[in-house]
């Protein structure tokens, strides 16, 4: 008479119930692995929106502060000083030197936002393409035609000078009119197109 060892048949159902769980839980895994990988990529790009977008706003306000046609007396000797201590020498009646380093004064103080937008170019051609990188170099374009338009201005004169001054003084930030302005609304606006879906479905 054959004797069945119970026990033994419990522990192997018990084994081959935990084989059977591990398996079903690995394949579930592995199945749902696309769906996860998918997530974890949206939630990165989404990331990177929010930091160019961030970053965009920030040197966009960096151009209206450095923008603002009122300098202060404080801001003028600062860069009259500057000046000296570069050994430039500055004729009586000719201050726009002194305005032009006043303004180069304030970009040098607002470049730590800059960089960081430049530091996001890869990123942005990486997980957005080009459309957005071109919006990037744009933005930075702009504040590259400041910093030639200062160096320009003290010996500028006639039509040449009050083009400058178009270009280096702005009191309304929101004028449209005015051709850095619209460029700088031209590149938010393809910025918001190709990102703000990623920000929102947060």
């Amino acid at each position: 008479m054959c004797v069945v060892d119970w026990s033994l048949v419990a522990d192997l159902l018990g084994a081959l119930a935990g084989v059977i769980a591990a398996v079903v839980a690995g394949w579930a895994l592995f199945k749902s692995y696309p769906d996860w990988l998918k997530r974890q990529n949206y939630q990165r790009k989404s990331e990177r929106a929010e930091q160019i977008l961030a970053s965009f706003y920030e040197c966009r306000r960096s151009v209206a502060r450095v923008r603002s046609p009122l300098i202060t007396g404080v801001e003028l000797a600062a860069a009259e000083q500057k000046l000296k201590d570069d050994g430039v020498q500055i004729d009586e009646g000719f201050p726009s030197i002194v305005t032009a380093q006043a303004l180069m004064t304030r970009m040098y103080e607002e470049r730590a936002q800059w960089q960081k937008l430049n530091d996001l170019i890869p990123f942005a051609a990486v997980n957005f393409g080009e459309q957005v990188e071109t919006a990037l170099q744009e933005t930075l374009r702009v504040r590259g035609e400041f910093v030639a338009a200062a160096q320009s201005f003290p010996d500028a004169e006639g039509d040449f000078l009050e083009g400058l001054r178009r270009k280096l003084f702005d009191s309304d930030p929101k004028d449209l009119e005015d051709e850095s302005n619209q460029r700088l609304k031209t590149q938010e606006d393809v910025l918001l197109e190709h990102l703000r879906k990623y920000i929102e479905a947060e």
